[in-house]
C-alpha cells in the first residue's frame, strides 16, 4: 500500500517541491492526488469479506495524507526522521504492550496505534510546513501518477536491484539458499535505504556540486565500512546478524558489500538526474539494470545454484546502474574525486587487514577495528561535510 501511493509521484514530490518557488501549491496538488488514490485503495476493503485483513486497506487515505516527504524536500530533515521514529516507535509499543496483557488484540491495537500517530503527525507536519494537513481529493489530480510513471518504473526496478530479486530465484534456488539470501537482502535493501534518506536530507542543496562530491564522500565512507566488515572480518559479522548458519554463504555476503560500492560511489548522480528532469532516461538505465541482474540470476543457476548466482547478479546490476549514471550525467573530474577519496580512505584498511592477520577474525577485534576507523575517518573528514 505505501509503494502504491509513493510510486513515481513521491521522488518528483519531492524534486519539485525543492525547486518550486510556489512549493505550498505544488504540495496541494500532491496531496490531493495521493489522498484520491488512497480513497481508490480504500475500495478493497471489500475483499475483507474473504479476508479480514484486508480491513487494513481502510488505513490508506489517512496514509496518504501523510506530508513526510515534502519535510525533506524542504530542507526539514531532522523534523522528518522525529516523524519517522515516532511512527515506528509508537505503534511497535502498543505491540509489546498488547502482547503482555492483551494478546488476542495484539493486531486490533497495532491498527488503532498506526491511525492515531497517522493523525498526530499529519498535523505535526502541517504545522511545521504551515500548509493544511488535508486536501481536498480531485479525481483530476491522478494525471500526476500518470505523469511520474518513469519514476515509477525507477522505484520498481530498483526494487529489483535488492528484495525484488526474490520474486524470480526461488523458482531457480532451493529454499536453504533463500533462507540465508533474505536477511542477507535485507540488510542490503537497509544500507541503501539509509544512503537514500542521506540524500534527500540534501535534495535542495544538491545543484551544487561541492554538495553532491560532500555527499558521495559520505556514502563512500559508510559503503566502505560495510565492504571493511564483509571483507575482513566476514565470521564475526555473518555470524553477529545473521547466525551460524549463515556462515555457509560467506561469499554472497561479500558480494554484497562490492555491490554496496558500486551503488554508493557516484549516488549522488542520481540525485542529480532527477533535479535534471531527466526520468525517461534514468527508467532506461535503471530498467535495463534490473533487466541484467534478474538475467544473471537466472542464467548463472544452472550451474551453480547458490547464494554466490545471487550476489554476482546484484554486482552485475549495480554495475550496469552506476554506468549508465556515469553516461548521463558525470564529468571525468567528478569521477576521479570520488575515486581519490575513495583511494584515500582505503588507506585505513591497513588497520583492521593486521588485526585480522594476526589476531583473527573474532567478534572483539572487529568491533574495536570498526570503532577506530569509524573515529578516524571521523576526525579526518567531519569539518567538509558542514554543509
Amino acid at each position: 500500500m505505501l509503494s502504491v501511493i509513493a510510486f513515481g509521484l513521491q521522488p518528483a514530490a519531492i524534486r519539485d517541491l525543492a525547486l518550486a518557488v510556489d512549493w505550498k501549491d505544488e504540495f496541494k496538488r500532491v496531496q490531493s492526488a495521493r489522498i484520491t488514490l488512497g480513497l481508490v485503495l480504500m475500495l478493497l476493503v471489500v475483499a475483507s469479506l474473504f479476508n479480514k485483513y484486508y480491513l487494513i486497506f481502510l488505513l490508506a487515505p489517512i496514509i496518504a495524507a501523510s506530508g513526510e516527504y515534502a519535510l525533506y524536500a524542504r530542507g526539514a530533515a531532522v523534523y522528518g526522521a522525529f516523524i519517522s521514529f515516532l511512527r515506528l516507535t509508537i505503534p511497535f509499543s502498543a505491540i509489546l504492550v498488547a502482547a503482555y496483557y492483551i494478546p488476542t488484540y495484539t493486531g486490533v491495537v497495532y491498527v488503532v496505534a498506526l491511525m492515531i500517530i497517522h493523525f498526530i503527525t499529519i498535523f505535526l507536519i502541517g504545522w511545521r510546513l504551515q500548509v493544511q494537513a488535508f486536501s481536498k481529493p480531485s479525481l483530476q489530480s491522478l494525471k500526476l501518477y500518470v505523469s511520474s510513471i518513469p519514476l515509477g518504473i525507477v522505484t520498481l526496478a530498483q526494487y529489483m536491484l535488492g528484495l525484488g530479486i526474490l520474486l524470480v530465484a526461488p523458482y531457480f534456488y532451493d529454499t536453504e539458499t533463500l533462507g540465508i539470501v533474505f536477511p542477507g537482502l535485507k540488510f542490503y535493501v537497509l544500507y541503501k535505504g539509509v544512503l537514500r534518506i542521506i540524500h534527500q536530507a540534501f535534495v535542495q542543496e544538491m545543484k551544487r556540486e561541492e554538495v553532491r562530491l560532500k555527499v558521495d564522500q559520505l556514502s563512500i565512507m559508510i559503503g566502505a565500512l560495510f565492504l571493511l566488515s564483509v571483507m575482513f572480518f566476514p565470521d564475526s559479522f555473518i555470524r553477529f546478524l545473521f547466525g551460524q548458519h549463515a556462515l555457509s554463504q560467506k561469499i554472497f555476503f561479500q558480494l554484497l558489500g562490492v555491490a554496496a560500492v558500486f551503488y554508493t560511489i557516484f549516488l549522488s548522480m542520481a540525485t542529480s538526474i532527477l533535479l535534471q528532469k531527466m526520468d525517461k532516461q534514468y527508467s532506461i538505465i535503471t530498467s535495463l539494470a534490473a533487466l541484467l541482474a534478474v538475467a544473471c540470476c537466472i542464467i548463472l543457476s544452472f550451474n551453480l545454484r547458490s547464494g554466490i548466482s545471487i550476489g554476482i547478479s546484484l554486482c552485475v546490476g549495480e554495475f550496469t546502474w552506476l554506468c549508465g549514471l556515469l553516461w548521463m550525467a558525470t564529468k571525468e573530474s567528478r569521477i576521479e574525486k570520488r575515486l581519490l577519496f575513495l583511494g584515500q580512505i582505503s588507506f585505513l584498511f591497513a588497520l583492521p587487514l593486521m588485526v585480522t592477520y594476526w589476531l583473527g577474525d573474532k567478534l572483539l577485534y572487529y568491533a574495536v577495528s570498526f570503532a577506530v576507523v569509524s573515529l578516524l575517518l571521523l576526525i579526518l573528514h567531519h569539518r567538509k561535510f558542514r554543509i
